[in-house]
């Protein structure tokens, strides 16, 4: 298949570190550099490998960014690689083993990346982890800091989520039914789950919802809240604080909203002012928008079907867009582009297009692009600048098995 693809209408592990392990480099406001490039054995040079050419027709509307990109599958027990794309190429700058990195979030004012690592073992008790990378943007030099443990039972984290204050962790751990709040100290690094909120329930589906799986959480940019998807038990849960900061180690779920039975709720993407959010259902195939009100909370406004489950989902950073993957089949990721009406919250499909991929696993949007995280490879979208919506599709880098991935 070609690395292009034109808008169409459609038809190593680790040996195991201790629990909050943290190196000797100091890590505060700033990564002292020379200690920092000492430890990873780097000098003063980045690694660079082979750089893949992009075409010449998306040099003008490509962002020139970092994305931390995280890998695994057969052969590959988790890579984290920082990628360095500009006008005129893609180079991996560092890469460092990470044992299954199914998500992964930028601190909000720290060179810092926290990274959920999805496994069910970790020091032979039932529990995952989340490691912590610093990351020095000047020359792409990455490092492992630290690695916490989640609660007994906690295990398999596919969704973590940061608060705007930088000073908490909420980590949805699928395998164990349960949420693990995690303070932050001074230096960024996360300590001990201080709140622990195992769920109870189940759905539908026999053996996809047996049992509660919390899949996604991520805090409203406005509020004091943290809005998490549970695909087991077909709900939404609402986490708040007694006292409104999420770094006490009271937070406890305010409320819950209930999604259609059988439907298997896994994604939410949320709007940048926080009013519009659109929850992924994945046994029903659908999109479903709610309005967060001050005074009922979150209210269902309308929905969506679709022909195949949704796999990754983003709202576009300038405009009332919502972007949505799906597989085709076994073999074909298509792309579709939905308006939101921003006063009644309906979705109108305005595009589709081809991806030259199968699996989407994770989306990130930029002022001009999307990046699209897959099995075969890492996939820029050039949006048209008057509509907002995808003009040009190209691979740009062909790392297999890309699973997470996050802006630096």
């Amino acid at each position: 298949m070609s690395d292009f693809t034109s808008n169409q209408a459609a038809p190593h592990d680790d040996s195991l570190i201790g629990n909050s392990e943290t190196s000797c480099v100091p890590i505060g406001s700033r990564v002292n550099r020379r200690a920092f490039l000492a430890g990873i054995g780097v000098g003063g040079a980045a690694l660079a490998l082979s750089p893949l050419r992009l075409p010449s027709v998306f040099e003008r509307g490509v962002d020139d960014l970092l994305l931390c990109a995280g890998t695994f599958g057969a052969g590959d027990s988790g890579t984290l690689r920082l990628l360095d794309i500009q006008r005129d190429k893609t180079r991996v700058l560092s890469a460092l083993s990470s044992q299954r990195p199914s998500a992964i979030v930028r601190h909000p004012f720290r060179p810092l990346l926290y990274v959920a690592n999805d496994v069910s073992l970790y020091q032979h008790q039932p529990r995952g982890t989340v490691e912590t990378f610093a990351f020095d943007q000047a020359t792409g030099a990455l490092e492992r800091v630290g690695r916490q443990p989640l609660s007994l039972s906690a295990t398999r984290p596919q969704s973590l989520s940061i608060s705007p204050d930088g000073r908490s962790l909420v980590v949805a751990a699928f395998g164990g039914g349960a949420y693990n709040v995690l303070p932050i100290d001074d230096s960024g690094l996360p300590s001990a789950p201080t709140t622990i909120l195992k769920q109870v329930g189940h759905g539908d589906h026999p053996t996809e919802q047996a049992s509660a799986h919390p899949s996604h959480v991520l805090f409203h940019p406005g509020k004091n809240i943290a809005i998490a998807a549970d695909y087991g038990a077909d709900r939404l849960d609402i986490f708040a604080s007694e006292h409104g900061e999420f770094h006490d180690a009271n937070m406890k779920v305010a409320s819950r909203v209930p999604c259609a039975a059988g439907s298997g709720p896994s994604k939410v993407a949320m709007h940048a002012d926080g009013e519009l959010f659109v929850v992924a259902q994945v046994l029903r195939p659908a999109l479903t928008v709610f309005r967060w009100t001050s005074e009922m909370g979150p209210v269902q406004v309308s929905h969506a079907f679709l022909s195949d489950a949704p796999t990754a989902i983003c709202f576009s950073c300038k405009r009332n867009i919502v972007f949505s993957t799906q597989t085709r089949g076994t073999r074909h990721a298509w792309l579709t582009a939905w308006a939101v009406d921003s006063q009644e919250g309906t979705l109108q499909r305005i595009s589709e297009t081809a991806l030259p991929a199968s699996e989407v696993a994770s989306m990130q949007p930029t002022s001009s692009s999307l990046w699209l995280a897959s099995d075969r490879g890492m996939i820029a979208v050039e949006l048209n600048p008057d509509t907002g919506t995808p003009r040009n599709t190209y691979r740009v880098s062909s790392i297999p098995d890309l699973r997470s991935m996050a802006v630096v």
